[in-house]
């Protein structure tokens, strides 16, 4: 069964008749259409005037709701899937697009360990500089092949490129043997 939720109806902040007024009954009107709890609520104290109509109509003071700022239990959540800090940005990017949600949550066996939002994401990709940064992030072969839409000519895909620099093959054979050093990850062109 769903939980019944309280929403609170609240005028201005320095309330006069007609704020105290409107917050009664439109609390009223919600509450008898909706069936859920709507309360009348002020945000601040009342004026002579607003007491003697209340007082005059025997209508009930609403209560001071002194603290209008949103709380954490007020938002609603949703639930999300979780991925593996091993899954490449890509799959992460692809992941929250299919899910329509700008943030999604990093777990390891089942522990939270941060989250990653889109804009992370597009950040990274901008600032994109240092050919050794997959090494540095520790990345995952197969991770590197999908991101570029490849594959893997030779090693293991479930291993990590750790050390070395990525290079891509566009020069002459003579050319590319002069920068392309020990550990290096190449990447090649296909031909149709």
């Amino acid at each position: 069964m769903a939980e019944n939720k309280k929403v609170y109806v609240v005028g201005h902040k320095n309330p006069d008749t007609d704020s105290i007024c409107t917050a009664i009954a439109y609390a009223n009107l919600k509450t008898k259409i909706t069936g859920e709890t709507y309360e009348p609520r002020r945000a601040g104290q009342l004026n002579e005037e607003t007491q003697y109509v209340l007082e005059h109509f025997g209508v009930k003071v609403p209560t001071l709701l002194s603290d209008l700022r949103e709380q954490i239990k007020n938002v609603e959540l949703k639930e999300s899937q979780e991925i593996q800090g091993s899954l490449s940005i890509r799959t992460a990017w692809e992941k929250m697009s299919e899910m329509n949600t700008h943030t999604i949550p990093i777990t390891r066996n089942g522990v939270l360990e941060g989250v990653i939002t889109k804009g992370d994401i597009a950040k990274s990709y901008m600032e994109v500089y240092d050919n050794t940064m997959l090494a540095k992030a520790r990345t995952q072969y197969r991770n590197i092949a999908a991101a570029v839409e490849g594959e893997i000519v030779t090693g293991n895909e479930h291993g990590y490129f750790y050390k070395g620099k990525v290079t891509v093959a566009a020069s002459s054979k003579e050319l590319m043997t002069s920068f392309i050093e020990k550990d290096d990850l190449v990447i090649i062109g296909g031909s149709n």
